[in-house]
């Protein structure tokens, strides 16, 4: 008797012996390949089976299907897989119920005898299972049960444990490529190139997204105007929630937008410092935020909120020398940096932009008649006039004495010659005094030619001088038809 349990208790120490040898190396082992190939190997050395198979739904952004019985092809890695996570069949009911299943099978005729299956767990998370075959007469026992379940509970550490490790991977290089960026980015002062970084980066670290980044703007009767500055994927973005967006500003706080299960699919975050707000950021994705991606989004909004104020005080500097005294607008100088800064966005980001050059009709004959004085209120009013009906991301310049010269990007034409309507509305109600004996209206004419590029030429610069000769085509054609009334 005493030498009956010596010989079983040897029997049940070499399975224990050869667990404990297999769950010391599991962690050394390198990708799901590796871990298959090994049990393959160690197993039959805790308990009996004849086939084993492998079945992980989703592990480091794919799923993983092994059988060491035949060959696996796609459609039946894919058709296991599926039923895994579906709950179908003894597989997939051990995944979702997170319990073992010890089936045994009644049909002699078959090879398959009994089947074992041990859900891969940590915590309450289920990694996926270990199936094992058995065709021989003898079932698993309780105790093989046990033994399985430990080792699928150390199988589902290790799966935990790879995760967070390849997460934090992943994050350290995101970190990486964040300060690599913010350092390119202090070099300039460029609010497209700091747009065009963070576009990129988002991108990069938050695949299957789009974004939109809108810059916010208040007008002298405190209506906030809302524009659109840069974006990437404008085919998976729905329609933006304006609400939501300008919500998130005047709150200051992001704002969150779920799907009816639950998912994160729009995150509106501010980009403000301190009590300033200047833009907002709409980021979607159709398959839901994760935590981890929206943990670097803040971080990026973070630094970008505190750069772009910055890279605005500096603007605002190179502004002051680069205004036209007498009318407030820009200057000849600054006008053709923007064209230059324009010509770039386009080349990166594609577009288009319309070019405008307005020429005063008849100038010279107000300050003959009326002075210089006079022609300088004028010039002043016209000035302010552009300034109104034009949006905040348009520019408008004074090109020479009595021209002017406005960009006007993504606009087209057909855009332009609204815009040009309502200023020429707006000119028609000055009513400026002449301040002489009959103190008279000064009649306010202006001819204006309007350019589009790419389309009508080689570059941006190009663009001007062909504005230039639709101006002086339609001055010649309002003088012609004046002279044929006279």
């Amino acid at each position: 008797m005493m030498q009956n349990h010596d010989k079983h208790y040897f029997k049940e120490d070499d399975k224990l012996n050869g667990l404990f040898v297999f769950l010391r190396r599991l962690h050394q082992f390198n990708g799901v390949a590796e871990l298959f190939d090994a049990l393959k190997e160690n197993l039959p050395n805790v308990v009996s089976f004849s086939s084993l198979k492998l079945v992980i739904p989703s592990f480091l952004d794919r799923s993983w299907f092994f059988d060491n019985a035949c060959e696996v092809s796609e459609e039946k890695s894919a058709q296991e897989i599926g039923n895994v996570q579906a709950g179908v069949g003894l597989l997939g009911r051990a995944y979702v119920t997170r319990a073992a299943v010890n089936w045994k099978n009644t049909d002699l005729s078959d090879k398959v005898r009994f089947i074992l299956v041990i859900p891969l767990i940590y915590k309450e998370k289920a990694w996926g299972v270990l199936a094992l075959e058995n065709g021989l007469p003898d079932a698993f026992s309780n105790e093989d049960v046990t033994l399985m379940n430990i080792l699928g509970s150390n199988i589902g550490l290790y799966f935990e444990e790879q995760s967070s490790r390849s997460e934090l991977d992943v994050y350290t290089q995101q970190l990486h490529k964040l300060h690599v960026l913010i350092r390119s980015l202090l070099l300039t002062h460029n609010r497209d190139h700091l747009l065009e970084g963070m576009l990129g980066y988002l991108k990069s670290v938050i695949p299957n997204s789009a974004c939109v980044v809108y810059l916010l703007e208040e007008d002298p009767a405190g209506t906030t105007k809302m524009e659109r500055l840069a974006w990437y994927g404008e085919d998976v973005i729905p329609m933006p929630d304006n609400e939501l967006v300008l919500k998130s500003a005047h709150s200051r706080t992001p704002l969150t937008e779920y799907s009816g299960m639950g998912l994160q699919l729009r995150h509106v975050s501010p980009i403000s410092f301190q009590s300033r707000i200047v833009g907002v950021v709409d980021l979607y994705k159709p398959l839901g935020i994760q935590p981890k991606e929206l943990k670097m989004y803040q971080l990026l909004i973070d630094y970008v909120s505190s750069l772009w104020v910055l890279y605005d005080l500096i603007v605002k500097k190179e502004e002051e020398a680069s205004i036209d005294p007498l009318t407030g607008l820009w200057n000849r100088r600054y006008m053709f940096r923007r064209f230059q800064e324009e010509a770039e966005r386009i080349a990166r980001y594609s577009g288009n932009v319309c070019v405008v050059i307005g020429d005063m009709g008849d100038f010279k004959h107000i300050n003959d008649s009326y002075g210089h004085s006079k022609g300088d209120e004028v010039l002043v009013k016209v000035a302010k006039t552009f300034k109104k009906c034009l949006r905040f991301s348009d520019s408008v310049g004074r090109y020479g004495g009595d021209e002017f010269i406005m960009l006007l990007p993504n606009a087209s034409k057909a855009d332009v010659e609204i815009v040009l309507g309502r200023i020429k509305t707006e000119l028609d109600q000055l009513k400026i005094k002449s301040g002489d004996e009959n103190n008279s209206i000064v009649d306010v004419v202006l001819d204006f030619g309007v350019a589009a590029f790419p389309g009508e030429a080689p570059t941006l610069m190009d663009s001007i001088n062909l504005a230039d000769e639709y101006m002086y085509a339609k001055k010649a054609a309002r003088k012609k038809s004046l002279l044929e009334v006279i």
